[in-house]
């Protein structure tokens, strides 16, 4: 989170995307009527991993569970720009010909009439339906079953599960509509990726953006 806040601050521009996890740490400390079956949820979903890398003993008895839960809340709330950087989270972000969201989209719904639920936990069908959005959708949430990047007609899934094998994966756009993937190994080691294209139709090149530039593309594809 500090790596992510200090690109932030670098870099206005910049957007942070909501995701599942990040809304349940948020109802934890928002919904205090409803704290405990929150917290037995986000602790058998990865959430004591977060606590212990905020300081909770998660291997500790804690006689009383409401213990737990308020020396969590006073850890989390020691770092504010952490909490704030949660709550100012984008839902999604369009951007020219693609849409980033944690999850998906639900077929069929305007982008625009998407609900969060939908946005941060949706998977079967978003995942198994051809449905053109217009913009090609950017997401995670579902490991690649390539543990891969994956390129789909419609949409472009990131998630290589780094919680466990440390293959975060990122995709990157240049001004030209050209795309290109990194991955990020255990011990800090960037690389290319090589992403698993999926697409239907292959007869133009997966890191190029055939909506976007078909004119150019096809001259340069004939001058190749």
């Amino acid at each position: 989170m500090d790596l992510v806040i200090g690109e932030l601050r670098k870099r206005p521009a910049s957007r942070l995307i909501l995701g599942n996890h990040e809304e349940v740490l948020l109802h934890f400390l928002d919904r205090p009527d409803k704290r405990e079956i929150i917290f037995d949820h986000w602790m058998s979903n990865g959430g004591a991993a977060t606590a212990a890398s905020y300081g909770l003993d998660v291997e500790r008895p804690h006689p009383r569970i409401e213990d737990a839960h308020e020396t969590l809340i006073d850890l989390l709330m020691a770092n504010p720009a952490h909490i704030e950087a949660v709550r100012t989270a984008a839902a999604l972000i369009p951007e020219d010909d693609y849409v980033f969201v944690h999850a998906g989209l639900r077929p069929g719904v305007a982008i625009e009439k998407q609900t969060t639920k939908d946005l941060r936990t949706i998977r079967a069908d978003f995942l198994e339906s051809d449905f053109d959005f217009g913009p090609i959708v950017v997401h995670g949430h579902t490991v690649t079953t390539s543990r891969r990047p994956e390129i789909y007609d419609n949409r472009i899934a990131l998630d290589t599960v780094a919680g466990a094998s440390g293959g975060l994966s990122a995709l990157g756009i240049l001004d030209d509509g050209a795309r290109f993937f990194l991955q990020a190994s255990t011990g800090n080691v960037v690389s290319i990726a090589e992403p698993l294209d999926l697409r239907s139709d292959r007869a133009l090149p997966w890191w190029s953006d055939s909506r976007r530039r078909p004119q150019s593309l096809a001259a340069s594809l004939s001058a190749g």
